[in-house]
């Protein structure tokens, strides 16, 4: 079990508490002269600095179609914080498949300064959140019931799943 700390405190990287990281705020801002948006990517379509950028053998299509279908969106800061504490309650005690601490602190710099996430991973962990979260935070969202949310956050999902799997066909081993 790993351990990191957080204002001089030891903090069990496996099993956070679901609001340990989760401020309301992040310490460190985006600077956009120190990371520029991805070259893979149209001028139209942005990703945050957090995620990973998609590979050069995602073509201009893809991306579009990507958008398209909602793909490359994130929910608002105040939804996504809420899904992220869903997911660290109520999945990952049962599902520890990932490095928490690490996985909450890039999310929280989003700048990238502390590394990226794939596109894939941070959708995934979304929608098993929307599992979970209260459904006043859906509704502000504007979903109107939690199967629209959960629907919604699987279509990202899975478009993400097949694009990548075009794209490990399309050209050869190695993926996000």
């Amino acid at each position: 079990m790993g351990y990191g700390s957080v204002g001089g405190r030891r903090l069990s990287t496996s099993t956070p508490s679901p609001t340990m990281f989760l401020s309301g705020g992040s310490p460190l801002a985006v600077d956009h002269t120190l990371f520029p948006p991805p070259q893979s990517l149209p001028a139209n379509i942005s990703i945050p600095y957090f995620i990973k950028p998609l590979p050069p053998r995602i073509g201009p299509d893809e991306a579009a179609y990507l958008q398209k279908k909602g793909a490359l969106t994130t929910p608002v800061p105040g939804l996504r914080d809420e899904l992220l504490k869903s997911y660290i309650e109520y999945v990952h005690p049962y599902m520890p498949l990932l490095d928490l601490y690490d996985f909450v602190q890039i999310i929280e710099s989003g700048n990238g300064t502390l590394g990226r996430i794939s596109l894939i991973l941070f959708q995934a962990v979304m929608f098993a959140g929307s599992a979970f979260v209260d459904m006043r935070h859906l509704h502000a969202a504007g979903y109107l019931t939690r199967k629209e949310a959960r629907k919604d956050f699987f279509q990202k999902t899975r478009v993400c799943c097949c694009l990548i799997l075009l794209a490990y066909n399309k050209n050869g081993a190695g993926v996000f």
